[in-house]
């Protein structure tokens, strides 16, 4: 009987190229990972962008109309008053509070409330969405402005 003493170096290589293998993947998995992430978070801010600019939207409408030609007087006959926000048209005027929906051009839109709470205090707030109002996306994002003056 024949003894090969090189018989136990033999799988050395193969041992040391597979634990290099599986430290290059591990690190090419995690910068994957990192590279994914930050992808998203970008597509988010993006989509935060979109409600922030649907909110603005509302706040410069509700604004527009209520200092143009007091829009929102509780005084007056209810829904006597028309106005239009992005070619919408909605009926106002006659009670203390007003809320009204606009759907924007880009899916997004937004949710305004008006609050006279008496002839010298007025709250308008503005939720915008980066989906339409009656989506249940779980990506919707909302942004909301408030205004008191």
């Amino acid at each position: 009987m024949i003894k090969n003493i090189n018989m136990k170096k033999t799988g050395f290589t193969l041992l040391l190229s597979m634990i290099l293998a599986s430290v290059a993947l591990i690190v090419g998995l995690g910068v994957f990972f990192v590279i994914l992430t930050e992808i998203q978070i970008s597509g988010l801010g993006r989509e935060s962008q979109i409600a922030f600019h649907a909110a603005d939207s509302g706040i410069e409408c509700a604004l527009y109309w209520d200092v143009k030609g007091a829009a929102f007087d509780p005084a007056a006959v209810p829904d006597s008053n028309t106005i239009s926000c992005a070619g919408q048209n909605f009926s106002v005027g006659g009670a203390q509070s007003e809320n009204f929906n606009v759907n924007l051009g880009n899916n997004a839109c937004v949710k305004v409330s008006i609050d006279k709470m008496n002839p010298v205090l007025t709250i308008i707030e503005s939720r915008g969405y980066n989906v339409s109002c009656s989506s249940v996306s779980p990506r919707k994002v909302e942004r909301a402005i408030r205004v008191t003056y």
